[in-house]
């Protein structure tokens, strides 16, 4: 990557060439399991659990130069990180179905509940000039 920042006086202008080098890992779980019960011809109630599952890693190692308006470089970071992010979904749902006479008219009732959290952990390394 390769930025240019030009500010309206000039005087800090500068460029930021950026060589950037990351590995992802990525797996993820989807998980249902479900049942639905008959309580009579015209009624039925079910439950549903849905989950999800998805770690994610990433490593990455990265180079900055800085350099000045006139192309000398000015300073370097070099640094490394790792970053793990890590997501976990759970869902509930009961449900009852119940038919009205001549079954022609329904009602439908649903309840939900969603749990979802996700936790971040970023670790960055050394720095030079």
């Amino acid at each position: 990557r390769q930025r240019v920042y030009n500010y309206p006086n000039n005087a800090l202008s500068y460029t930021l060439l950026q060589d950037v080098h990351e590995t992802g890992h990525q797996r993820s779980v989807n998980y249902n399991l479900g049942i639905d019960y008959t309580l009579s011809k015209n009624t039925t109630v079910g439950i549903l659990y849905n989950g999800y599952m998805g770690p994610y890693r990433e490593n990455g190692n990265y180079s900055n130069q800085f350099t000045s308006k006139t192309n000398k470089p000015d300073s370097i970071i070099a640094s490394n990180s790792r970053y793990n992010y890590k997501t976990f979904r759970n869902a509930f749902n009961m449900n009852l179905q119940h038919f009205l006479d001549g079954h022609r008219r329904e009602i439908n009732i649903n309840l939900d509940y969603l749990q979802y959290a996700a936790w971040q952990a970023i670790y960055t390394g050394r720095m030079i000039r």
